[in-house]
């Protein structure tokens, strides 16, 4: 690991405060241009990687308009009132600073044409844009981003950077003109606070100022660096990290894979900044807290290095042709390798690290992790490469996890991981988040109208699926997993006065939305009763999603319009896959293969089981109908791109449909095929009162109570009773020899009491004796059945554990 020089003891009271301003400043510049020691010009990797970095500030020196008496910087930033202009001018500077500073290295074979010049035009710039652009004063048409943090996060790097070159009128105007436009006290959440966090520290290190810095210290104890375990009062909403790894920003949206990445790196940034020094932060909270974020908020939520697009709010939108799924993780790659400099323990640099290698090693599809660093810091490129080929992966999780904060249920099995999202009613008396379907804020995915109706997105190793053309070309009306009123599309504009509005697309009317896990097992449950529009029909639904060892079963009950004129039918979306570039994977049912033409479509009746294959050897996707029935099936050309979709249809009816089907990710024809053979699945229920299902094979059975009522689920063809509850639940039961661990959860949180359970020994074993249980769970018996009063009152629909031992 690279040696982290600390200043506390030489830090002294004001007196010495310039030296440890100054000692801060270049440990901040040397992130972004790293230390001449560090730059080996041996390491091929940083030769090209400055090459680049040559070659872009040449190119934006280049375009640069030098002439005297200039109204603009460049030709295509002219526009005065596009704040967004004056972001990217300061970026464009950035690079040339960076190319400047890096010229001297032997590592910079490529040489800017004349380096003393172009530093000169540089500061020349610096001083335009003063004058012109970005002046002292609280001028900020347009986005309040780009001038509270976009561009001035930029603007202080340079000064970092080229501190010496610079007069002390100039140093002033330029910090001056930050603390004009920016937001006065520290009061923002979630990733902008972060960023907010982030200026004012490195403000207050520019200018040498002590409060600065305490503030900024003061700021990451008390907010930044710590989970928010409950809503703040008066509140029902606060952007930032919740105590589940769920990350929310603009108050109802999850966003670990998008904000939440820009906090953790801005929050590391901080710390790294002020680590060692009078101000540096409470480094508890980066064990109790920062280090456990990495591997619940952000490796859970990625797969590979690829995050699920439940996660990325607006983002998803957010793509291009050029737009790589695998770099997503590489920002938060970047941040974990720079908190590794900051986390005061061994084993945790050591945890880190493994995961390091782990999201280094897994995905070699595109960008290579620790490579890709040199980019914006040869610095974090240096220290992971002294561990990142000589460490032990991490290795594959196998693991459940389900996040009640924001709707959100993720499963990992070696070779592919799931994602489920929901969304609920209402602040259930100021304890629980308002999630919505979507953020639509500044126009953006519009489209995504269905992104949270149980869309269910499963990720392996064909690492292209969701790169640039998914998003840009899929019929968003038909997400898989979710269950629409189909043939509304999706608008673009709003009109005036209509619902729903730009940043709040939908509401569910009903706040059952969560699940239980038990052990690598889960189960999630969600009523879909969307708050009912002209764009979006009118229709409910109970969904169900189990997660096994090798699938997942979904099910959904009492699905029905609720208004009497829904002329549109009810579809569930089972699947909308990308082809290759033909269009022509194999599509196998019942053994026998479909057509590969484009433009095919087919009602297929009695489905029992289907296979599609992947784009790449080992990722084809199983599909098994417990009760076999009829799917619909379309093989299209949509704008160039290519996609299989597979449906069912509930047709407009206010009576309860149902529906069953199990995902079986990288299951060839053959393996889905034999798995249809030997239907190891039971469907215990799958009604409007419970949906429950077990695998007996693995000693697994999943079960959700869907309403206030004594409801008792037994076995199929028979009176012989298997579980009660008397409330809305959620229920995991997991057996492994001499053992049985159950797992409860209370999904609508709005239960103030207690959940009664009762679970007959056909399931579990014959219990003998408790091992451990959550505080909340009071054991009332355990023979001749095992029968629980579990507290969830203000729970937080956590699941709450209970480990006993048994006998066959």
């Amino acid at each position: 690991m690279t040696a982290l020089v600390t200043y506390c003891v030489a830090f002294s009271p004001q007196a010495a405060f310039a030296d440890s301003f100054d000692a801060l400043r270049v440990r901040w510049a040397e992130t972004i241009v790293a230390d001449k020691a560090k730059v080996d010009p041996s390491d091929p990797v940083i030769v090209n990687g400055l090459k680049e970095i040559t070659a872009l500030g040449q190119k934006h020196w280049n375009s640069m308009n030098k002439q005297a008496g200039r109204t603009y910087l460049w030709s295509d930033l002219t526009n005065t009132e596009d704040s967004a202009e004056v972001t990217k001018a300061y970026q464009f500077l950035h690079a040339i600073a960076v190319a400047v500073q890096y010229d001297s290295y032997p590592a910079a074979v490529t040489k800017l044409t004349n380096a003393a010049q172009a530093k000169r035009d540089l500061i020349g710039a610096l001083d335009w844009m003063f004058v012109n652009r970005y002046q002292n004063n609280a001028y900020k048409a347009g986005n309040w981003f780009d001038w509270e943090i976009g561009a001035p996060q930029v603007l202080l790097n340079i000064v970092a950077l080229v501190w010496d070159d610079l007069t002390p009128t100039q140093r002033d105007n330029y910090t001056k003109a930050v603390l004009a436009k920016v937001k006065p006290g520290l009061d923002y959440y979630g990733a902008n606070g972060a960023w907010q966090t982030k200026i004012w520290a490195l403000v207050g290190v520019l200018r040498k100022n002590s409060n600065y810095l305490a503030d900024a210290q003061a700021r990451v104890n008390n907010v930044l660096a710590v989970p928010f375990t409950s809503l703040p009062g008066g509140t029902n909403t606060k952007s930032g990290m919740y105590a589940d790894g769920s990350f929310i920003e603009h108050y109802r949206h999850a966003y670990n894979g998008g904000y939440g990445a820009s906090y953790l790196s801005n929050l590391v940034n901080v710390l790294y900044l002020l680590k060692g020094s009078s101000w540096e932060p409470n480094l508890g909270n980066v064990t109790n807290h920062v280090v456990p974020w990495v591997f619940d908020a952000y490796d859970f939520s990625m797969y590979k290095r690829m995050f699920f697009h439940s996660v990325k709010g607006r983002y998803v939108g957010r793509v291009d042709q050029n737009y790589d799924a695998v770099a997503d993780g590489s920002g938060v790659g970047q941040a974990v390798t720079r908190l590794i400099e900051v986390t005061p323990f061994s084993a945790e640099r050591e945890r880190l690290r493994k995961v390091i290698r782990e999201w280094n090693d897994s995905n070699t599809s595109a960008s290579h992790l620790v490579q890709s660093f040199v980019a914006s810091s040869i610095h974090d490129y240096s220290h992971a490469i002294q561990f990142v080929y000589t460490i032990t992966p991490r290795g594959p999780l196998n693991a459940y996890k389900q996040y009640p904060w924001m709707n959100r249920a993720m499963v990992h099995r070696p070779g592919w991981a799931a994602s489920v999202a929901m969304y609920n009613r209402d602040d259930v008396r100021g304890t629980r988040l308002l999630t919505l379907s979507n953020e639509t804020l500044q126009k953006e995915t519009l489209q995504g109208l269905h992104l949270s109706d149980g869309t269910l997105q499963v990720m392996n190793d064909d690492f292209g699926q969701y790169n640039s053309d998914y998003f840009r070309r899929i019929d968003w009306t038909r997400l898989p997993g979710t269950t629409v009123a189909y043939g509304y599309g999706i608008p673009l504009v709003t009109p005036p006065g209509a619902a729903p509005a730009w940043e709040e697309r939908h509401s569910n009317q009903s706040n059952w939305a969560g699940g239980a896990s038990a052990d690598e097992f889960g189960v999630t449950g969600f009523q879909l009763n969307p708050t009912s529009t002209q764009w979006y029909g009118h229709l409910h639904a109970r969904k169900a999603w189990f997660f096994f060892d090798k699938e997942i079963v979904c099910l959904g009950a009492d699905i029905r319009t609720t208004d009497g004129s829904e002329t549109h039918p009810i579809q569930t979306v089972i699947e909308n896959w990308k082809l290759n570039q033909a269009g022509t994977n194999a599509f196998t049912v019942n053994g026998s293969l479909k057509p590969t033409t484009l433009g095919w479509t087919e009602t297929m009746e009695s489905v029992s089981w289907a296979s599609l294959e992947g784009m790449v050897p080992g990722t084809d996707m199983g599909y098994y109908l417990p009760t076999p029935g009829r799917i619909f099936g379309l093989r299209e050309n949509r704008s160039g791109v290519k996609f299989m979709t597979l449906w069912a249809d509930h047709g407009a009816s206010q009576s309860a449909r149902s529906y069953g089907y199990v995902l079986l990710p990288n299951h060839n024809a053959a393996q889905t095929q034999a798995y249809a053979a030997s239907a190891p699945l039971t469907v215990l229920e799958n009604s409007p009162n419970a949906q429950a299902v077990r695998k007996a094979s693995i000693g697994v059975t999943g079960a959700l109570f869907l309403k206030d009522q004594i409801k008792t689920i037994t076995l199929p063809n028979s009176t012989a009773s298997a579980m009660k509850s008397d409330r809305n639940a959620a229920v995991m039961v997991h057996v492994t020899p001499g053992n049985v661990k159950i797992g409860i959860s209370d999904p609508t949180w709005e239960n103030t009491g207690t959940i009664s359970l009762e679970i007959w020994p056909v399931l579990t074993g014959n219990v003998t004796k408790l091992v451990s249980k959550d505080a909340r769970i009071t054991v009332l018996q355990t023979a001749p059945t095992l029968k629980l009063a579990v507290n969830v009152k203000d729970a937080q629909g956590d699941t709450l554990t209970a480990s006993f031992t048994a006998t066959p």
